[in-house]
Parts: C-alpha cells; sequence; structure tokens
C-alpha cells in the first residue's frame, strides 16, 4: 500500500469539484486500489464491492436506495448517503487503479445518463491517477534503481516528521552505504558497478513494509525511512535483516573481460530516530550519519545505532 503523493491528492481534489458540479449534491471519492488509509481517514462504504468492482470494471455497482440494502444501511447513515455508485477506476490497459464513490442523500438519485456521467469521470479520474504516477516517476524515482530520489526523502522526511508529531510517535533513519564500492567500478567497471547498486536498492525494497521508503541518496548511499509508529526493538531488527540481506545476496556481474563473476556486497547502516535523536530533518541526518561514520570503521558490514554523546553501539560484527 501506498499514501497518496500530494501531486495525486491534488488532482483528486479537482476530480471532486467536478463531480459536485456535474451530479448536483452528489460527494465523489476516490480510493486506490493499494492506498494505505489512516484509520482517521475516509474509508470506502464496502470492501467488498469495492473489490467486485474491480473485478468488473465494466459494470457500475448502483444502489437506488440504502435503506432498503441489507448491508449498506449502517455504513450509508454514517455517510448520509441514501443513494451509491461504485465504480472502478482502470488504467489504459484495463488493469485496475482503485475505485470511486457517488454519494447522494437523496434516494434514487440519478438516472440513466447520470450513470452514464458516473461512467465518464471514473474513465477520467484514471486518466489523472496515470498521469499523477508518470509526473512522480519522473520527478521522484532514480533512474537507474527505481528507488526513489533524495528529492522525494527530503519531501517525505518532512511529511512524516509532521505526522509523527500529531501522532505522538516515532520514525526512524537508516542511512545504508555500500561496502568498498568503489572495488566493484576498479575491478569489473562501471556498468557492474551500477547493478550493484540495482540490486542492493531491490533487496532494501524488498526488506521493508510497502508504505516504508527507500530511496537514493546519491553515489552508493541509500536512506531508509521507516515511517512511524515504529520503536527501537523493531528498528534494530529489520536493520540487521537488511544489512544481511544484502550480504547473503550474491551478486552476478558480467566485468570487462566479458566473463561472469558473482561477487558478495556489504553494506554499513547508520540509524537514528526520531524524536529520540532529533526534532528536524536536518539533526535526524546528522545523527543517522554520526552513527554511519562509526559503522563505516573496520571491519565494516555492521549496523550502529545513534547514542548521543558519542555512545553508538555496533549491532554487527563481521
Amino acid at each position: 500500500p501506498t499514501r497518496r503523493s500530494s501531486d495525486l491528492a491534488g488532482l483528486l481534489g479537482q476530480l471532486e469539484q467536478a463531480g459536485r458540479e456535474l451530479l448536483g449534491s452528489a460527494e465523489l471519492r476516490y480510493f486506490g486500489k493499494d492506498d494505505e488509509l489512516e484509520p482517521s481517514e475516509a474509508q470506502p462504504i464496502d470492501a467488498s464491492i469495492a473489490t467486485d468492482s474491480m473485478e468488473h470494471p465494466t459494470t457500475l455497482f448502483y444502489c437506488p436506495d440504502t435503506e432498503k440494502s441489507a448491508t449498506l444501511t449502517v455504513a450509508a447513515r454514517a455517510l448520509g448517503a441514501r443513494s451509491i455508485v461504485v465504480a472502478a477506476v482502470t488504467a489504459s490497459d484495463g488493469q485496475p487503479l482503485g475505485h470511486i464513490e457517488a454519494l447522494s442523500p437523496e434516494p434514487e438519485a440519478w438516472q440513466g445518463a447520470d450513470l452514464a456521467m458516473i461512467a465518464l469521470l471514473a474513465d477520467f479520474c484514471g486518466g489523472v491517477v496515470e498521469r499523477a504516477a508518470r509526473i512522480e516517476k519522473l520527478v521522484f524515482v532514480d533512474p537507474l534503481t527505481s528507488a526513489y530520489n533524495r528529492s522525494y526523502y527530503d519531501l517525505q522526511v518532512r511529511n512524516e516528521i509532521a505526522r509523527a508529531q500529531r501522532e505522538q510517535s516515532s520514525l526512524a533513519l537508516l542511512i545504508c552505504d555500500i561496502d568498498d564500492f568503489k572495488s566493484f567500478n576498479t575491478s569489473f567497471g562501471y556498468e557492474a558497478g551500477n547493478q550493484v547498486l540495482v540490486q542492493v536498492a531491490q533487496v532494501l525494497r524488498a526488506g521493508v513494509r510497502p508504505f516504508d521508503t527507500v530511496a537514493r541518496w546519491g553515489g552508493e548511499e541509500f536512506v531508509v525511512l521507516l515511517t512511524p509508529p515504529v520503536i527501537e526493538e523493531d528498528v534494530l531488527a529489520i536493520s540487521e535483516r537488511l544489512r544481511a540481506a544484502v550480504e547473503k545476496n550474491a551478486i552476478r556481474l558480467e566485468g570487462l573481460d566479458g566473463r561472469a563473476h558473482r561477487v558478495n556486497v556489504t553494506t554499513s547502516i547508520g540509524i537514528a530516530m526520531f524524536p529520540d535523536h532529533a526534532e528536524s530533518p536536518q539533526e535526524l541526518w546528522r545523527a543517522a550519519n554520526t552513527a554511519l561514520l562509526k559503522a563505516k570503521r573496520p571491519p565494516k558490514n555492521q549496523v550502529v545505532f545513534y547514542r548521543p554523546h558519542g555512545g553508538e553501539r555496533a549491532l554487527h560484527l563481521k
């Protein structure tokens, strides 16, 4: 699951405004197939109907009077809705992206022309979501590794710190640096070095939750943002798991001699947490980087958790 980007949220706000103008007093809501929704956020009116709509994207699911529905009455009353329509939102290739819900306080609010308009809005929504995804990829994704880039990290760390402050919870920053990276370029060539970056990024992304952030900071350095709420014990366990996963992932490289080589890669990781070690993104980075500098000391391939006053602790020694 993913949280909605600010760009997508803005575009969907425009969609909702268009829906109100075209459908009168109706409320129009979009839910992405992979959205991670907080309990405080709006939820789909019925998860099973949402699933059915995406499995049958050419069908509109219309309940003209929710008071006569055995399954929708309670949820609809909470939303002040008497009529609802659920329609799938699909990509240009037909793959489901999510669904929209049109809600009206009036029973039997829509007839044939209105339902056709809702179907058109669902098609339009698919184009909006696809465009937002393309924009995000161009602006926020590292083209080599497909991890997020530094710009996205800068945006996300501010958002997640603000959320942690609201919820009075914690988040963690891991800075992961590939050990002796220049040796791969020297021994096997720059393309081989690129393959090391790509595969390390894949291992890191596979080792965290889908809504955590893995970004390439630059060069051979990656950042992992573990979103709130997290506790120190879990952060330590995740960090050690990532370190071990990189070490166990033998990488096949083609050298300058045209021959295949299998190499082992290790990474050193520095960790800091908000708000325990920092009150701002800049302080959080400095704390994690301080821990990383300790982790990069020989024998490297270790995880170091930031401790104030120089008390960093290595968690793994090769």
